[in-house]
């Protein structure tokens, strides 16, 4: 195999900081800068029409019969140790619809994701007591539904 070598032929910069920041770092690599015209305000225009994103990491106990919603540090019974992945994942949309009306985002609750779920069981002298369940749910980035070119 033959290693090429890739060099830059000039760069581009958005920001605020880009027209008096792109050109010094140009002429510092010997590449031409590109800064376009609205360059200041690319920055600013993404997070006006960007939707809000939340997380909640959800961690339950159930041989303790808690959970801990990590984000706001809510502990909270669960009412069964028999708690099963589905009733975990209940939860965890519960609160993250909870979460979202004190936020007042609470439109954006529905497009929430499990991005994972994870059980692992607890042993303890050969015999299981329970389970360590972790979930993780997400409103993911995006551009508001509202917003039009």
């Amino acid at each position: 195999m033959k290693k090429e070598k890739v060099r830059a032929r000039y760069i581009i910069g958005v920001g605020r900081a880009a027209p008096p920041l792109i050109p010094l770092i140009a002429k510092n690599m010997g590449i031409d800068a590109i800064v376009p015209e609205y360059a200041p305000f690319a920055n600013a225009i993404g997070a006006a029409v960007a939707r809000p994103t939340l997380t909640l990491d959800l961690n339950i106990d159930t041989a303790r019969g808690e959970y801990l919603a990590a984000e706001e540090g809510i502990i909270g019974k669960i009412c069964s140790k028999n708690l099963n992945q589905k009733d975990a994942e209940q939860l965890a949309r519960k609160l993250l619809v909870e979460r979202t009306k004190r936020l007042g985002i609470s439109e954006y609750a529905e497009d929430a994701e499990i991005l994972y779920n994870e059980v692992f069981n607890i042993v303890h002298r050969w015999s299981n007591v329970g389970r360590l369940m972790n979930i993780r749910m997400e409103i993911q980035a995006g551009i508001l539904p509202t917003w039009r070119c």
